[in-house]
């Protein structure tokens, strides 16, 4: 793929493309694209706008862009909207081709008119693609996701939904999708768009239920796709007593605020209830609005706490230090003390012990209290002399 680096020379050729465009050349158009995606093969916008750019300019001519499409996943393989790209563009030269049959037959005769099931059809085209595209190194669920999606619209158009064995094919379609990526987020958003298709397009009510139950039954349920899920009971399959159960369960379920669902469930109740039901729908959102205002209460309380606790540890750590600082001055102050009265008793050791008289006097420490506060420097002087022995000269 190409580095970041050259971000600002493919910036320089969109600009270069966008004035030849103004131009409206397009034989010149096609090869400054041609240029700009040999040197820069890797980059997906360029590939994207040159297709797009085809498209629109030879639209009814196919052969002009289908094989730009394939030059752009062998280039671009990792890249989920390039495969989904080419996916739709094979259905549009499909679509395109039997509308040029049609518009051939009719300045025809019909004796030479050709059948327009002589033209191939994209369904084993487009399995080829998704195939293909699966195994060529997708590098992320995204990509995935894009791909599965674009394999799924193309077949609810291509589906004959009187045929059993096209119905079979889509739900496979659609399961393969949904085993694939589980209980994550591009799980449900397809297991919604197959729910929508089980009522909406097949008209199997009870497989769309199961799958809306499957999809709340999982845990990921945010106030989006509870409202879906009621707003396909409540519009689509008209069941009162479904809507308000699924009401009454989103309302205590809902872990954060809801107030899009109260106020659309005193609605409801206003339309089809009673008083009574309207009433217990107004004491149940009360309380459960008190119970989350609470809860939030206590959440930012306990930030509150853990912000003080850390504080303070942060501001007795720097009192430690500063006490451990002055311990250890301490400590360097006591042994120095410890130090220089061991180094005076060995010295009274060696004076004992030895002919050699000492070079330093001992020294003595004497403890005095209770002394009268007229007591001077003299008296006390004259009467500590009969206790501490003199020194010879």
């Amino acid at each position: 793929r190409n580095s970041a680096g050259d971000a600002e020379s493919v910036a320089a050729w969109k600009a270069y493309l966008d004035f030849e465009k103004a131009e409206g050349n397009p034989t010149r158009i096609t090869l400054l694209y041609e240029r700009a995606v040999k040197m820069y093969s890797k980059n997906v916008t360029l590939w994207r706008e040159y297709v797009s750019y085809l498209e629109h300019q030879f639209g009814a001519r196919p052969v002009q862009w289908l094989p730009i499409h394939e030059r752009a996943t062998r280039n671009c393989y990792w890249a989920g909207e390039v495969w989904a790209a080419y996916m739709r563009a094979i259905e549009k030269a499909y679509l395109v081709e039997v509308n040029n049959n049609s518009n051939n037959n009719n300045t025809e005769s019909s004796s030479s008119s050709s059948d327009n099931n002589e033209i191939p059809r994209p369904q084993q085209k487009i399995m080829d693609i998704l195939q293909r595209s699966l195994v060529a190194g997708l590098s992320s669920h995204d990509d995935v996701y894009a791909v599965h999606v674009a394999n799924l619209d193309f077949w609810r158009r291509f589906i004959d939904i009187t045929n059993d064995n096209d119905v079979i094919f889509l739900r496979e379609q659609f399961q393969n999708a949904t085993g694939f990526f589980g209980e994550t987020a591009q799980g449900f958003l397809i297991g919604k768009f197959w729910a929508g298709i089980e009522a909406r397009v097949l008209g199997d009510y009870e497989a769309a239920r199961t799958l809306w139950a499957w999809l709340m039954k999982a845990g990921h349920a945010d106030q989006n796709m509870v409202m879906e899920n009621i707003h396909f009971e409540r519009y689509f399959m008209r069941d009162v007593e479904r809507t308000r159960s699924l009401f009454k369960k989103g309302a205590v379920s809902l872990q954060n605020e809801a107030s899009r669902l109260w106020a659309e469930w005193l609605e409801f109740e206003r339309e089809v209830g009673t008083l009574d039901q309207w009433e217990a729908a107004r004491l149940t959102i009360s309380a459960r609005s008190e119970e989350l205002l609470a809860k939030q209460a206590k959440e930012v309380q306990t930030l509150m706490d853990t912000a003080a606790d850390r504080s303070a540890a942060r501001k007795a750590k720097r009192v430690a230090g500063r006490d451990g600082n002055a311990t250890t001055e301490q400590r360097g102050e006591k042994r120095g003390k410890r130090d220089r009265e061991e180094s005076n008793i060995e010295g009274g050791k060696r004076a004992r012990g030895s002919a050699v008289p000492s070079l330093r006097a001992p020294v003595y420490t004497v403890a005095i209290s209770n002394l009268p506060f007229t007591t001077d420097e003299e008296q006390l002087r004259k009467f500590l002399e009969e206790y501490i022995p003199k020194q010879n000269d």
